[in-house]
């Protein structure tokens, strides 16, 4: 029931922390949900977002948010 979910965010928001409004689909339906990425957020770090996963027989997986910081990103 948990959902992978892949959010690429620059190093400056990985260093900062951040605030990202993520949209994704369960059971047909689009939610969107506003995460806190905190400081110092090392990239290929995992977020558990509970009862935000897929719904079957009344229950709830979570949300499996994967942080991928990009490095390419030039600094601003």
């Amino acid at each position: 029931l948990d959902m992978d979910f892949y959010l690429s965010i620059p190093p400056v928001e990985a260093l900062n922390g951040t605030r990202k409004k993520i949209s994704y689909q369960v059971s047909g339906k689009t939610e969107q949900l506003m995460v806190r990425i905190p400081p110092n957020f090392p990239s290929g770090g995992k977020l558990r977002i509970r009862d935000k996963g897929k719904i079957q027989d009344k229950k709830r997986g979570d949300l499996i948010l994967s942080i991928n910081v990009d490095k390419k990103t030039s600094p601003q």
